[in-house]
C-alpha cells in the first residue's frame, strides 16, 4: 500500500514509484511541488479529495513523520552535510569530464589564438595536451551555487520504521463532504481530475491524461442548501467558460448523498 506523508496539513507523495503508480493506474494526478529551476520535480501535493478517495478505497494510507517538523539530531545533520558534500563531489568529476569535451572541441582555436599572442616569445608555445590541461584547470571545477542538484527520486534518509498513522479525519477538516462526493463520483465516470481554483471552479474534469489532453468542465459543487444563483453569477460564470473553451457543470449534492450535473451552455448573440 502507498504512504501518503502528512506535513503542516499538506500531504505529499515523495516516491516516484508510488506517484507514477496513482496517475497511471488510479488516475490520481495531484500537484508537482518540487523546487528544482530546471524541471518539473518530486515531490507531489495532493489534493485532499484525492486523499480521500485513495483513503477509502484502501489504496493508500496517510501517514506522518515526526522527525520532519523536530528540530534535528546532531546525527542527522551531519549525515545529510556528508550527503550533500558527496553529491558535489561527483558533480565536480561530471562537470569537469563535460568541460573537457568542449574544450577538444575548441582546442584548435585556442591554440591558434595563443600562438598568435605569443609568437615572439618562442618559450612560450606549448603542446596541445599542455595548453587543454592549463584551460581545464582555469574552468573546470563548478561552485555548489551553480552546480546542478540532482532530481531525487524519494528522500535520501528512509524512516520507514518510524511512520506514524493519521486518521482521514484530519484530511476531511480541509475539505467538504460534497467536494469529497463530487470527485468520487467524476472518478468513476472516468475521468481526470485536478483544482479548479484558477477557473473559479472546485475542479476541473479531463477526458484523459491532462498532459495530453485539456479539460473539458469547470465543475462547481453546490449543496441543495445553497442552489440559488444570482442572474450576475450565471453570466459571469457562462462567459468565463466559453472565453476558455470550456463548459460549466454544477453538480448538486442531495441530501441521500445522491449527485445530478446541470450544464451551462452559454450562446453568443
Amino acid at each position: 500500500m502507498i504512504n501518503l506523508h502528512l506535513i503542516n496539513d499538506v500531504v505529499y507523495v515523495f516516491n516516484l514509484n508510488d506517484y507514477e503508480k496513482l496517475r497511471k493506474q488510479h488516475r490520481i494526478v495531484g500537484k508537482i511541488a518540487g523546487s528544482s529551476l530546471t524541471a518539473a520535480s518530486m515531490p507531489v501535493i495532493l489534493l485532499p479529495e484525492e486523499v480521500y478517495l485513495l483513503v477509502t478505497r484502501k489504496l493508500a494510507n496517510v501517514v506522518t513523520l515526526p522527525e520532519i517538523t523536530e528540530e534535528p539530531l546532531e546525527e542527522a545533520e551531519k549525515k545529510f552535510k556528508n550527503y550533500t558534500e558527496e553529491l558535489y563531489k561527483e558533480e565536480q568529476v561530471v562537470f569537469k569530464e563535460i568541460r573537457r569535451k568542449e574544450l577538444e572541441g575548441m582546442i584548435d582555436k585556442i591554440v591558434e589564438g595563443k600562438c598568435n599572442k605569443d609568437k615572439d616569445d618562442v618559450a612560450i608555445i606549448h603542446s596541445k595536451k599542455e595548453i587543454l590541461e592549463q584551460e581545464l584547470e582555469k574552468s573546470g571545477n563548478i561552485s555548489e551555487q551553480h552546480m546542478l542538484w540532482p532530481i531525487v527520486t524519494k528522500h535520501y534518509n528512509e524512516l520507514t520504521g518510524k511512520l506514524k498513522e493519521t486518521p482521514l479525519t484530519e484530511i476531511l477538516k480541509h475539505t467538504t463532504n460534497e467536494k469529497c462526493k463530487v470527485f468520487d463520483d467524476l472518478w468513476n465516470k472516468g475521468y481526470y481530475i485536478t483544482s479548479g481554483n484558477k477557473f473559479g471552479g472546485e475542479f476541473l474534469a479531463y477526458l484523459g491524461d491532462p498532459v495530453a489532453f485539456h479539460a473539458v468542465f469547470i465543475v462547481h459543487c453546490v449543496s441543495e442548501n445553497e442552489c440559488i444563483f444570482h442572474p450576475c453569477e450565471l453570466v459571469a460564470l457562462g462567459r468565463l467558460s466559453t472565453s476558455v473553451k470550456k463548459r460549466t457543470v454544477f453538480a448538486f449534492v442531495k441530501s441521500n448523498n445522491e449527485i445530478s450535473y446541470y450544464t451551462l451552455s452559454w450562446f453568443d448573440s
